[in-house]
């Protein structure tokens, strides 16, 4: 709950809001606002894409993914989700390994992934699809 956001002035207010949690993947962490919250706090999963992931929540809620004054390639990280659970061969799992502090603080070495860009020869750009699903309805 101590890293401050770099997404912006929306996403930190509500990071800094007393009734806000955390979800706890380091990499791609969320601030959980409602009647969800807790159980957005307890998406565990090693990898940021994964089954238990916050991303597999909000595909499991449908859930509706807000952005203000960006395009979808710079906002939308659900297509990574649907890239890991498809499979794709322009992206690997990375793991990352450091000291972690969850809500009970106490310090632990831990390891989480994420799929990452295998290579450079591959730009994802989900814009004119997107724009096509959005006109679609």
């Amino acid at each position: 709950m101590e890293t401050p956001s770099k997404m912006g002035m929306i996403t930190e207010q509500a990071r800094l809001r007393p009734n806000a949690k955390r979800t706890p993947h380091p990499i791609y962490s969320f601030s959980a606002l409602g009647k969800r919250a807790d159980e957005f706090s307890k998406t565990e999963d090693v990898e940021a894409y994964g089954p238990n992931s916050s991303f597999a929540l909000f595909h499991k809620l449908n859930a509706t993914i807000i952005s203000i004054g960006l395009d979808f390639n710079n906002t939308f990280s659900m297509h990574h989700y649907i890239e890991y659970n498809v499979g794709c061969d322009y992206r690997r799992i990375k793991e990352f390994g450091g000291i972690y502090m969850g809500y009970d603080r106490v310090p632990q070495i831990k390891k989480y992934s994420m799929f990452v860009r295998s290579h450079d020869r591959v730009k994802t750009y989900i814009v004119p699809g997107m724009n096509d699903l959005l006109h679609a309805g």
